[in-house]
This record gives structure tokens, sequence and C-alpha cells, in this order.
């Protein structure tokens, strides 16, 4: 039997919208919630066809009948059962029988989950599905997180900055880490005046330097 893939935790998956915002002065890249998950992205750190997607996260047990409680991640919390088999971060492949709502969660049943210490057993584990079950974004300005991590930094005339590392939102507008390939890393706000250019087919960003927010200390 192969190995179990091994997984990275990188980051909470989000879909941002490109917009122009006249209210703050420039183009803004304004965060809108994913139509599917607003999770977590697991990209394996053994080779695989696709990255997975967490879409909800194992609680308790519910009853004695093999149900688990599920926080789920998905913008409906009901649709966590439409996009196929699951997968666990042991590597196992599991379908969603059912699902209803419950307080504050899902209820859940997993084929295969047919007693309470069974439900147990799956406690605080994940459930993910390939990057490839998640629908192409509606707009040409839509992204998700997880196509911008790791993509090439660069400048207008091609010199190489770095490598997108995480995406983050803490109030003020959309925030790229980068791991500098000379330097110390550093933020940049992920707007149109700094991010000119995504190019997810050619896996780079071209980015304007004189706008970076931020240069974090040296690692």
């Amino acid at each position: 039997m192969p190995a179990p893939p091994r997984w990275l935790l990188l980051l909470p998956q989000w879909k941002l919208r490109r917009s122009d915002d006249a209210a703050v002065g420039n183009r803004q890249w304004a965060v809108v919630q994913a139509l599917l998950p607003t999770a977590y992205c697991l990209l394996p750190t053994a080779p695989m066809t696709s990255p997975l997607i967490i879409l909800g996260v194992i609680g308790a047990p519910h009853g004695v009948k093999g149900e688990v409680r599920v926080k789920s991640s998905t913008a409906d919390p009901l649709a966590i059962g439409d996009y196929g088999p699951v997968t666990l971060p042991d590597g196992r492949s599991l379908k969603i029988k059912s699902v209803r709502p419950g307080t504050e969660v899902v209820i859940v049943k997993l084929e295969g989950v047919n007693d309470r210490n069974a439900a147990e057993a799956l406690k605080f584990q994940t459930l993910a599905v390939p990057r490839g079950k998640l629908p192409a974004p509606d707009d040409e300005d839509d992204f998700y997180h997880a196509d911008l991590i790791g993509l090439r930094c660069e400048t207008a005339e091609g010199a190489l900055v770095g490598h997108v590392t995480a995406v983050h939102d803490f109030g003020a507008g959309d925030i790229l880490d980068i791991k500098v390939e000379k330097g110390p890393p550093m933020t940049l706000g992920f707007t149109k005046a700094n991010v000119p250019v995504v190019d997810l087919a050619g896996g780079r960003l071209v980015v304007v330097l004189p706008n970076v927010i931020e240069v974090k200390g040296g690692e």
C-alpha cells in the first residue's frame, strides 16, 4: 500500500474579485466569499495531480449511528456534499451520504462510519476535495487564494522579486506575503496599482515595488 500523502497547511481559501472602488481612490481588489470553500488550502509535499481544499472540519459525534458534526466552510454549509468524495488527511476517500442542518454546524453521515466509536475516531479530521473540483471563477477578475500561492512575483521588466507565500485580509484590504529572492520578506497591498498583471497561466504576478506596504524583519 502506498504511503499516504503528507500535507502542508497554507491559508484560508477565499476568492478575490478585482473591482473599481472610487470611495478609496483606486481600483481595489475586493474580497468576496467564495461560492465554494472559504476554508483552508492544503498542498501535498508528495506529488499528486491536484492540491486539496478543505471543505470542513469534523467535530464531535452526533448520536450513535456514525453521524458527525462538521464545521462547514462552504458558502452554503449544506453544499459540503456537492463536490464528490472527500479526502481525509491520511489519504482515505469517503463519500458523503447525507448532510442536514445542525446548530452552527451540519450533521454529516460518511460512508463506512456506522457507529459512535468510528465517528469519535474522526474528531478534528479535515474533509477536503481536489482543487480541480472547484468551478472556474465566473469573472476574469476573480481569483482563489490557492491559485495565487507560489506565483512568481516580478517587475514589469521581468526581474524576479520573489514568490507569494500567503494572502491575508486584516480589514484594511488584501495583502500578499512575498518571500523575496534576495532580502527580507515583504508584504504588498493586493491592488491593481500594486499588482497590475495576474498571469495564472504563466505562473506570475507583475508587481510595482514602490507601493510595498511593509518590509518584515529578516528570517
